[in-house]
């Protein structure tokens, strides 16, 4: 199959376009960053350019079948993530359509109905609501590929929880970093819920719903079955990295401080400094069952086999 990445040098588009290229798929790829092309199998064709150039993004879907979009902006200003992460899918919905490509999987967020309160597990069925910048532009971005089913593209929208493993840029790499410096500030008691996904187990789920009709023009929560609280999550990490100790911070000063820096934004009824203080009293916990039945989610790595991978085995206990 003939097969198009966006966002090909990112994280999980590089996974993929490795997994894919292995099992004998024409993988061409989108490339906004050319330093990073050296990381990708041999026999991908790269295309080098931006997002919003239809000309670009015509010769990286040339007579492919399928579309996976993952290209987005996770940490960067609010102005750069509406302009990649919402113009961006406009671009690729409409290069799609007028290309006669009638097949997409986008890569979504779990961050489009974090900013819910509960009930939890969150559902696909809960409205919208973000807890910061990035959150938003995926609703938004979220909203465009909606609107493009409509106009006869199926989609497959994915909302992945937090993914992580070797090289993982975003979610657990920071907390390693303070593991190993010393120190793991705990915001609260630390008995938040957490689920991730190890990003094999994605990127195997993603190339597993390719030819399966249950998962276009549908949205999808994806992440593992495995639960674990904030300080447990701590304090595994810490078996691996042999260093860090766990320093709480009390809620209510946040609170605080937030409830102060909010004030401005409270004529127009926004509280950005509060919803994320509230993001360490949330759960992180979704409802994954709609992907399992539909789809046939597997999950099988768990967080102690994929810290192993990338730490190396915890010592064995006296």
């Amino acid at each position: 199959m003939k097969i198009a990445i966006t966002g090909i040098t990112g994280f999980i588009g590089r996974s993929l376009a490795q997994k894919l290229s292995k099992q004998g798929h024409d993988v061409s790829g989108l490339i906004h960053s050319p330093g990073k092309a050296a990381f990708l199998p041999e026999g991908i064709k790269k295309v080098y350019g931006d997002i919003l150039n239809k000309n670009v993004l015509k010769e990286t879907f040339e007579s492919c079948d399928l579309i996976y979009h993952c290209a987005a902006v996770v940490n960067g200003g609010k102005k750069e993530m509406m302009l990649v992460n919402v113009r961006g899918t406009e671009a690729v919905c409409g290069v799609a359509r007028d290309m006669h490509i009638h097949k997409m999987i986008y890569l979504s967020s779990i961050a489009v109905i974090s900013g819910n309160d509960g009930p939890y597990p969150l559902t696909e069925a809960l409205p919208y609501a973000a807890y910061n910048d990035y959150g938003i532009s995926k609703i938004e971005s979220e909203k465009v590929a909606r609107n493009s089913m409509k106009g006869g593209l199926d989609i497959s929208i994915i909302r992945p929880s937090a993914v992580y493993g070797r090289d993982e840029p975003h979610v657990l790499s920071g907390i390693m970093k303070l593991s190993r410096l010393g120190i793991l500030p705990l915001a609260g008691k630390g008995l938040v819920q957490w689920q991730l996904i190890h990003i094999d187990d994605l990127t195997d789920f993603l190339i597993s719903i390719i030819n399966n009709d249950h998962a276009y023009n549908n949205i999808f929560n994806v992440s593992s079955g495995e639960t674990i609280e904030m300080i447990n999550l701590y304090r595994l990490i810490m078996t691996f990295t042999h260093k860090g100790r766990i320093i709480r911070i009390p809620l209510w000063p946040l609170k605080l401080m937030a409830g102060v820096a909010d004030i401005p934004f409270s004529i127009q009824g926004k509280r950005p400094f509060m919803n994320k203080v509230k993001f360490f009293e949330r759960h992180h916990t979704y409802d994954t069952a709609k992907a399992r039945d539909l789809l046939g989610l597997k999950t099988s790595i768990t967080l102690q086999q994929g810290l192993a991978q990338i730490y190396g085995p915890a010592p064995a206990r006296p």
